[in-house]
């Protein structure tokens, strides 16, 4: 088994973040425009999504999910509506699901997080980990810290819930990742 080089015919630098959907590597790319770069590892082929106006914004600072086997970008605002880390500061966020890839349609949802989101998240700085099968939003924190929480938004019932997990070995790392 070796290794062999695949040629994309736009110029563009290595990710920022990537994230792997139904066989298809998705990153975000900045060179002359922005644009999200999408790799079919199946066919070994390269399609490119320029991204423009607004949109510009949520691909380089949100964060990119799986949301149920579409790609997703969500984006938290505290209540002066700074863009940034959702935390128990943030009181609300938007999730952008990439409907169609050819026709490059997005969906917005605006989610308003519960009175209780304070309480319950205190002072972690969370990151979007994706959607249970449930479509529960799944949060985790950012930082490695003990103990180690994951948090289960759900929308429809405007709840969020906090699952200490025990266990993870936390290795000294700066940051956490699952």
């Amino acid at each position: 088994m070796s290794w062999r080089m695949l040629q994309c015919s736009i110029p563009h630098f290595y990710p920022r973040d990537e994230i792997c959907v139904n066989g298809v590597l998705y990153y975000t790319s900045l060179y002359k425009a922005c644009m999200i770069v999408c790799f079919d590892v199946r066919s070994e082929k390269f399609n490119l999504i320029e991204v423009k106006g607004a949109s510009v914004r949520r691909a380089v600072l949100g964060f990119m999910v799986n949301c149920n086997g579409k790609l997703g970008f969500s984006m938290s605002e505290n209540h002066e509506g700074n863009v940034g880390f959702i935390s128990g500061k943030s009181s609300r966020f938007k999730l952008w699901v990439l409907e169609d890839v050819e026709k490059q349609e997005c969906s917005e949802r605006v989610y308003v997080l519960p009175a209780e989101w304070k309480n319950i998240v205190g002072e972690h700085v969370l990151k979007f980990v994706g959607l249970s099968r449930t479509n529960e939003i799944v949060l985790s924190s950012w930082y490695s810290v003990k103990p180690f929480y994951l948090f289960y938004f759900n929308p429809g019932r405007n709840t969020v819930v906090r699952v200490e997990i025990e266990g993870v070995d936390m290795d000294g790392s700066k940051f956490a990742v699952l």
